[in-house]
């Protein structure tokens, strides 16, 4: 039994350098890939938050107060936003 272990042992050294070249070029492309699409989400990320701030710019609506103080006529949101057009 002792036999059979030592020839166990004895891999062709070879064969373990091509193991080690086959993961580093797996990380390799695994690496570029997650850089590449968090390069994605982050456009993404910014175009939707872009989007999300000119929805929250074009909801400015003054209140009666408001409208008041800068001596427009007018007591709703509505009326205010039908004098502006």
């Amino acid at each position: 039994m002792a036999a059979w272990i030592n020839i166990g042992s004895k891999r062709n050294p070879k064969r373990r350098g091509m193991l080690t070249l086959e993961w580093v070029l797996i990380i390799t492309v695994v690496v570029i890939g997650i850089i590449g699409g968090l390069g994605a989400v982050r456009n993404a990320t910014i175009g939707e938050l872009s989007d999300l701030a000119e929805a929250i710019e074009s909801l400015n609506v003054k209140t009666a107060a408001e409208s008041e103080a800068e001596g427009i006529s007018g007591s709703t949101p509505a009326e205010v936003l039908a004098e502006g057009s």
